[in-house]
């Protein structure tokens, strides 16, 4: 996270609606005057690393039988690691949607 009013967005999408969710959210915070980033979820540890940003908004369908979109899977995996430290997230402030 760099300026003030400076978060990221992510999404997680198989039909492109929660993508679309996601790009929506972007441009009605640039318009207040926010910074947003916009990442899909598999971006994590390449674009961004979201153990080091204090507020992220999540936005992810699932398929199937509540399985993940494929952009998402690998994020996934990761947060179900069994070796990653219970206080992974700690200081992140998110919405879920």
């Amino acid at each position: 996270m760099g300026a003030k009013g400076d978060f990221v967005i992510l999404y997680g999408s198989h039909t492109g609606q929660a993508e679309s969710i996601a790009k929506l959210i972007k441009e009605r915070s640039e318009i207040l005057g926010l910074q947003p980033r916009l990442y899909i979820l598999d971006e994590n540890e390449k674009q961004f690393h979201l153990e080091k940003e204090p507020f992220a908004v999540i936005v992810v369908s699932s398929t199937g039988d509540g399985d993940a979109p494929e952009n998402a899977a690998r994020f996934v995996r990761r947060i179900m690691r069994k070796s990653l430290e219970r206080n992974f997230l700690e200081g992140l402030d998110y919405a879920l949607l």
